[in-house]
């Protein structure tokens, strides 16, 4: 007996579309995990990323009818998340706290931010230092590396051109490499 085809996130989104309430379920279900992971890179608080994540599933629900198939389902989902942690963070201002996943991710881009996370107190100094990069830049980075969304996914989701994003990754590493570079400068004077 042969297996039953998975239907692609954007069939079963045109599915949705059409009031078929177990495909939508079927689409939450595949990217709750994802959905939430991208919210608590932004909120920093676990609990708040679920919330933050339903409310993103509820408007996603509702403007369905705006879902255009021809680009990725997860692009659209994505772009939905953050800009509810956004607007959260912009209602609550909350203030950020740690996240492992984003250290990773940052040192994928940097050998020597890569050797400052094997040192705790630089990784609580990287904590610091990503929570005070500018928010395109927070979002890129997230986005691009939390998520593992390409150059382009990662444009669509904030509506901005693929060099933009590009060149906002780029000027987020620079930030925190030239805070690791102080914070060495402090460190030898001492």
């Amino acid at each position: 007996m042969t297996e039953p085809l998975r239907l692609t996130d954007e069939a079963l989104a045109v599915r949705a579309q059409s009031g078929d309430t177990a495909a939508f379920g079927e689409l939450v279900e595949r990217h709750q995990e994802k959905a939430i992971g991208l919210a608590y890179t932004l909120v920093r608080n676990y609990d708040t990323a679920r919330d933050v994540a339903q409310d993103a599933f509820v408007k996603a629900w509702s403007a369905l009818g705006r879902f255009e198939s021809r680009s990725k389902f997860t692009t659209w989902l994505y772009r939905i998340v953050s800009n509810q942690a956004l607007d959260f963070l912009r209602k609550r201002r909350e203030v950020l706290q740690e996240d492992e996943s984003i250290f990773e991710a940052v040192a994928a881009e940097s050998a020597s931010i890569e050797d400052a996370l094997r040192d705790e107190e630089l990784r609580v100094a990287l904590t610091e230092a990503v929570s005070r990069l500018p928010e395109n830049q927070r979002k890129a980075v997230t986005l691009r590396y939390f998520t593992g969304l390409s150059v382009e996914e990662t444009a669509q989701t904030m509506d901005i051109a693929a060099g933009t994003v590009k060149a906002t990754c780029f000027q987020a590493v620079a930030n925190l490499k030239k805070f690791f570079s102080k914070r060495e400068e402090l460190g030898n004077a001492a």
